[in-house]
């Protein structure tokens, strides 16, 4: 999985749903200030873009608004849900909400013309896609951000977006020797929706039991949700998710998706049963893993892993991966707030 410095980086071959979230454009001000957040038309897409990397150098805006452009071309990305904010009718920010097919939804931080009202554009463009994700139907909204961006993580708090935890990226490059599979007998058993679906559905919250990694969000979503939402992180193929038992006991999952241009495969979830923690299963699964990338001819084995999960972090440790980047995730769940009230 590729990040950016702000946001999900498109992923190569990724068709994303054809969804423009309904709602009005919203205008903010104090009588003084008047901003107005709608959606880019068509005829001003590019320059919606361009503000997206306003951030950039000049060099590197180019590049990458061309690159975003051309994606949409090909269907990669929708940009109907581009917003542009404009300050007494002059554009001067940005921001990107993209629907994924599984209910969730990725909201690319706003990005705004340093100078006046520059904070206030921010919250405004954050305040818009709040009022739009409420109205979409997704269950949750997430942006990722550098974790030193703390003006940005005030705009979102502020306007809804809690920081739900940072997000540690590793690597395992497959060209290093690998541990042996070891002593630990572990049979598996293939993904296959027609056969076994409610097995992987039972499974994946079975883990969720005490785990470390964004507890925040246990008891949420569903197991058919979060299958649904590791299905569409990357290239799908149910050879890749197994479940591994003992005995005739599951005890843990593996699921793997491939982003074939980066010659890498991505553990999109790793888990094990409370019960059968501690006992070396975890590791297992993962050498398991490295050792079916690497037959695959990928080049290495990437992860993300909630920076609270010490367990997980020294496991991954263990066998060489690698710190990539961080990032901090901002959330907003229209079901968490209905929940609280």
């Amino acid at each position: 999985m590729r990040h950016g410095r702000r946001g999900p980086a498109l992923r190569a071959g990724r068709m994303l749903p054809d969804v423009a979230f309904p709602g009005n454009d919203s205008t903010a001000g104090d009588g003084q200030v008047m901003i107005k957040v709608s959606r880019a038309s068509t005829e001003d897409r590019e320059q919606a873009v361009k503000l997206l990397f306003t951030h950039l150098s000049q060099f590197e805006q180019a590049r990458q608004t061309r690159s975003l452009l051309e994606a949409s071309s090909r269907g990669e990305v929708d940009l109907r849900n581009l917003l542009v904010a404009t300050l007494d009718e002059e554009p001067l920010g940005a921001g990107l909400m993209v629907a994924q097919s599984d209910g969730t939804m990725f909201v690319w931080p706003p990005s705004v013309t340093p100078g006046k009202a520059a904070g206030e554009l921010t919250d405004a463009i954050l305040d818009d896609m709040r009022r739009r994700v409420d109205r979409s139907g997704a269950w949750i909204a997430q942006c990722l951000t550098e974790t030193d961006e703390h003006e940005l993580h005030a705009s979102l708090t502020r306007s809804g977006f809690r920081h739900l935890t940072d997000l540690l990226f590793l690597q395992r490059m497959l060209d290093e020797p690998l541990p042996d599979r070891g002593d630990v007998l572990l049979e598996t058993l293939e993904f296959s929706r027609s056969r076994n679906f409610p097995r992987f559905v039972e499974m994946i919250e079975q883990t969720y039991v005490n785990t470390q990694d964004c507890p925040e969000l246990n008891g949420v979503r569903s197991g058919v949700e979060a299958l649904e939402s590791h299905r569409a992180a990357g290239e799908f193929d149910p050879s890749r998710w197994k479940i591994y038992h003992v005995n005739g006991r599951d005890v843990g999952l593996l699921l793997m998706n491939a982003h074939t241009q980066q010659q890498a495969w991505e553990i999109v979830y790793v888990g094990t049963k409370p019960e059968e923690r501690g006992q070396g299963y975890a590791r297992a699964i993962l050498i398991d893993g490295l050792h079916e990338a690497r037959n695959a001819g990928m080049a290495s084995l990437i992860l993300a892993v909630d920076v609270r999960n010490s367990p997980a972090r020294s496991v991954y440790e263990s066998l060489k991966f690698r710190p990539m980047m961080a990032r901090s995730v901002h959330i907003y769940s229209p079901r968490i707030a209905a929940e609280k009230k």
